[in-house]
């Protein structure tokens, strides 16, 4: 077995304009996804009622559908489209602000948990202080809150050797219902 505070790995990087615009994406997926879906319903619902009293026989509840639909589909790809212009250019201007966001960090993950070093600062986290772990193939998501996470890109990672001991580090102290990896 490892000692307490032996490093089991250590990773060193510098977050890109590009890492924080593909965080933004996967952070905000499902709350796009949530208001996408309910605007489109009640923008159908509001075009269905205001054309339900010009409804005559059953060639025209077809014909009211059809009209409501691609309504409502235009009305949602607009907001859409608006709503990931507007969280991208949210994204873009955090970044250029975050003068810490654009530093160097090392992360040495150890058996209670991580430090996380820029300069001559450190900063060290147990691993229950993790709210929550997510990863794809592009890079990992270490959830400190709901909204505040630390990224790790897979080029920070030297080998997928290390991509496959971080996986393990993670799934060995971190509840399993917490970790999330594609």
């Amino acid at each position: 077995m490892h000692k307490r505070n032996e490093t089991l790995l250590a990773l060193t990087g510098t977050l890109s304009l590009g890492d924080f615009k593909k965080f933004n994406a996967l952070h905000t997926k499902r709350m796009v996804r949530w208001i996408t879906w309910g605007y489109f319903v009640f923008i159908f619902a509001v075009f269905a009622v205001s054309t339900a009293s010009t409804i005559e026989n059953g060639f025209d509840v077809m014909l009211t559908t059809m009209f409501n639909l691609i309504l409502s589909s235009i009305a949602t790809i607009l907001l859409f489209l608006l709503v990931k212009v507007t969280l991208r250019w949210k994204g873009i201007r955090e970044f250029k602000s975050d003068q810490l966001a654009k530093s160097e960090f090392t992360y040495e993950f150890h058996e209670t948990g991580f430090t996380q070093i820029r300069g001559r600062s450190t900063t060290c986290v147990e691993w229950s202080d993790i709210h929550a772990v997510r990863g794809n193939k592009e890079m990992f998501l270490l959830y400190l809150s709901k909204n505040k996470a630390i990224l790790l890109p897979e080029r920070y990672f030297n080998t997928n050797a290390d991509i496959e001991t971080f996986k393990d580090i993670i799934s060995e102290h971190m509840d399993p219902k917490k970790v999330h990896f594609k």
